[in-house]
């Protein structure tokens, strides 16, 4: 008996270092969009990130189509995967205009820091679903560190234009979390991402 809850303790231990190691690593991926777009030659970012869009969501498809854990798509998914959809086309297309108006720096601040407010704003406004506590305290977190961040100083300027295109980003970025996040009892982690 102690063996078995030794074992299932030891699987869900491993399963959570997985997790939060995937999580880590994605964010170190997701963290270098800016700079790596920065190494694109000039005028080139849409055709670029249009790659690399492609690129990625053929990837996740590959592990779908060999995956041994994997549900049908249902007519319950079809809106999930458009507003999610929608949302993962206006993502990079904002970005690159941030950052071409306001650097990557302010851009990837303000585009990072301000996707969580939209993404509890959708849940409340489109799903009904209210916010608590953590994510207000968080929102409150989030906006104090974005204009702390991006407070004007001699050194650098803040385009406002700029700024716009970097929380249409995050909007369009919010999309895609609240339609994954829509599919996600329903379908393998893959399943949610692929599509979008």
């Amino acid at each position: 008996m102690a063996s078995q809850q030794t074992g299932r303790h030891r699987k869900r231990s491993d399963g959570r270092v997985l997790g939060i190691s995937a999580v880590a690593l994605g964010t170190i991926i997701w963290g270098t969009v800016g700079p790596v777009v920065r190494l694109f030659p000039e005028g080139t970012e849409f055709q670029y990130s249009l790659i690399r869009n492609l690129t990625g969501v053929s990837a996740l498809w590959l592990f779908v189509l060999f995956s041994k854990e994997k549900r049908r798509y249902t007519k319950q998914d079809v809106v999930p995967i458009l507003v999610g959809g929608v949302g993962a086309t206006l993502f990079f297309p904002f970005f690159i205009l941030a950052f071409q108006l306001t650097g990557v720096g302010v851009a990837a601040v303000v585009s990072i820091g301000v996707a969580p407010i939209f993404v509890g704003l959708i849940a409340w406004i489109a799903l009904k679903q209210p916010p608590g506590k953590q994510w207000v305290l968080g929102t409150l977190v989030a906006v104090a560190g974005v204009v702390a961040l991006n407070w004007p100083s001699g050194n650098n300027t803040v385009s406002f234009l700029g700024v716009a295109f970097a929380m249409a980003a995050a909007f369009g970025y919010s999309m895609q979390a609240t339609g994954m996040g829509m599919i996600s009892k329903r379908h393998t982690p893959f399943q949610c991402v692929a599509p979008m």
